[in-house]
């Protein structure tokens, strides 16, 4: 009965460790494929921000007022509207004409988008003007202010990340883009 059990145990212990060899070489694989990498890089820089925003989220509703809560959504709302201005499908032209080798394009992408992005400057330097000559309130007119003037520049600087992953830099791509991310968070 003895030997009868010391055998059962060790087939046991021999599949387990040939069960073992077998899952480490498929993770090997897989961890080998360079997609996997880069959609490891991608998923990693999504965790970033998601978990910036959340934070960014629970102080807003934890530590301000809600006056100051509805007036930042104003401008979230404001900044996402008018970006439509600023041809938001160029990071996808973008990232798939660097992906075929027209690294070039990344300069010509940045001119046009910050001309465009220009347009919408001037529509927020108008509704300003309208919140600072027609309504009391100073505050929300000199927060459209300072998005007009920062307009262009975010919107323009919204394209490395295409550029980053036309060229396969999926790691830098989501580090750059975490920070960012991150750093907005802490600094508004």
């Amino acid at each position: 009965m003895g030997i009868l059990f010391s055998h059962v145990c060790m087939r046991i212990f021999i599949r387990i460790y040939q069960m073992n060899i077998m899952f480490k070489r498929l993770l090997q694989n897989v961890f080998s494929k360079p997609e996997f990498g880069h959609s490891l890089w991608v998923m990693l820089g999504q965790v970033v921000v998601s978990g910036a925003a959340f934070i960014f989220t629970y102080v807003l509703a934890n530590y301000v007022s809600p006056e100051v809560v509805g007036g930042f959504r104003f401008l979230i709302a404001l900044q996402s509207t008018i970006s439509v201005l600023a041809l938001i499908g160029l990071g996808t032209a973008l990232n798939q004409s660097v992906a075929c080798g027209h690294t070039g394009s990344y300069i010509e992408a940045i001119k046009t988008k910050f001309k465009y992005g220009l347009l919408g400057t001037l529509i927020l330097l108008i509704i300003a003007g309208y919140y600072f000559f027609y309504t009391d309130n100073l505050e929300l007119a000199y927060s459209v202010l300072i998005l007009s003037i920062l307009f262009s520049f975010i919107e323009t600087f919204n394209l490395y990340a295409s550029y980053l992953q036309g060229l396969s830099q999926f790691k830098v791509s989501a580090l750059l883009l975490g920070i960012s991310r991150v750093g907005v968070v802490f600094f508004v």
